[in-house]
């Protein structure tokens, strides 16, 4: 049913992490964790039934950092996507022992989080999970959130325990879809999913390193580009149109394009906008993007938004100069968006370059990876980064020219 020696462990915190250990207890898993000396917590003194070890100390912060260390993955469950306090400092405790986290929302009624959890053990091999979360002081129903998604994680892997028979491990049941509909059975696909974010500004060569990753990685790769979810402004005259600062990141379909990364890391076939840049409206005819093992997505403000950035497994921000950025602008939206140069680079110096300095540049902070160039060596070093943390493969990396 569960990986062999699975564990859940927690800190012991009421709402999140007291859940996960009740549930464990009632579900007969194994269950352990760090909690502060004195085994203190909000409401008091944690209850001797919870099998937890005490620290040193008395600050919540180092059980934190030790469950993060001692686990496979952490699970964070929280009633909002954007993370503040101890579940931030969850997060930050996983990106520096570079352990796996996965970040569960209440608000995200458009995914099947029983679903994500099972394939995010199953992609990590999880046998120890971390298991944190808000408190029930701050969220009063996140106990009964962490209850229902670990019952719907349950089920699903006693389920697919059933119709893949007893010799099945859970590796090869990952694979596997009960479709409901049996209409739709081959449409769909269960192939675990890896997100690769390339951010930089406007002709900064994003969708050019996006493409060679591309190459480096087929056919076990595709690419997907936030340019494609500009919002559909048909219903506007053309002088309004013409009005609109699309160098702005409202000009996005943040809603559809975030259901859109969440179904890709759910397995199943998205629809994409077939978005024309030169009427600023989606054509009738949507795009069909069905999902393989790295999913390159590229895009001016990929990490703004926090409900995305915990998407992402990997994040490479390209640095690249004013200049530059200008003179492949020019060469793009002369060639293929049909605009003249004097358009062209009046909206760059007017709505371009303020944005980028004020949405763009601040990214970089949240990136894993900075290139303020892209040659040979960093190319190679890309390409064998995602195959060891990012997809864990082990194969030798493809050798690529960095020459346009």
């Amino acid at each position: 049913m569960l990986p062999a020696g699975f564990k859940i462990i927690s800190g012991g915190q009421t709402g999140a992490d007291r859940a996960a250990l009740d549930w464990a207890i009632r579900s007969g898993i194994p269950h352990g964790g760090w909690c502060p000396k004195g085994r203190k917590a909000e409401d008091g003194r944690i209850a001797a039934r919870y099998a937890l070890a005490e620290t040193p100390s008395r600050r919540y912060a180092q059980r934190t950092d030790w469950n993060v260390r001692d686990s496979d993955a952490t699970v964070i469950f929280t009633g909002k996507p954007c993370l503040h306090g101890g579940n931030k400092k969850t997060l930050e405790f996983a990106r520096r022992y570079r352990k796996p986290c996965l970040v569960l929302s209440r608000s995200d009624s458009s995914s099947d989080l029983g679903l994500l959890l099972s394939r995010f053990i199953s992609l990590h091999r999880v046998r120890v999970l971390n298991v944190a979360g808000s408190r029930s002081s701050q969220e009063p129903h996140i106990a009964r959130f962490v209850r229902t998604v670990l019952d719907a994680w349950k089920a699903r892997n006693l389920k697919r325990k059933k119709t893949c028979g007893s010799n099945t491990t859970l590796s090869q049941v990952a694979a596997v879809k009960l479709p409901t509909n049996p209409r739709r059975s081959a449409q769909v696909s269960c192939q675990p999913c890896r997100l690769v974010a390339i951010v930089g500004g406007s002709g900064s060569g994003k969708t050019w390193l996006a493409d060679k990753l591309h190459r480096a990685f087929a056919p076990h790769a595709i690419t997907l580009s936030l340019d494609d979810f500009y919002r559909d402004r048909s219903q506007l005259s053309a002088v309004r149109r013409a009005n609109i600062n699309f160098d702005h990141p409202r000009a996005i379909d943040w809603r559809r394009f975030e259901t859109v990364l969440c179904g890709l890391l759910a397995g199943r076939p998205v629809s994409i906008p077939d978005y024309d840049f030169g009427t600023h409206s989606r054509r009738r005819r949507a795009k069909t993007l069905r999902p393989k093992p790295l999913v390159l997505v590229d895009g001016l403000w990929l990490l703004r938004r926090p409900s995305l950035r915990r998407l992402f497994s990997l994040t490479i921000f390209l640095d690249c100069s004013t200049r530059t950025r200008l003179l492949r602008r020019l060469r793009r939206d002369h060639r293929s968006r049909a605009r003249t140069d004097e358009s062209i680079r009046r909206q760059f110096w007017r709505t371009v370059q303020p944005m980028h300095a004020r949405y763009v540049i601040p990214q970089s902070l949240r990136a894993d990876i900075v290139l303020k160039t892209c040659r040979q060596a960093d190319l190679e070093s890309i390409i064998k980064r995602i195959h060891s943390q990012v997809l864990a493969m082990n194969s030798a990396p493809t050798h690529l020219s960095v020459s346009k």
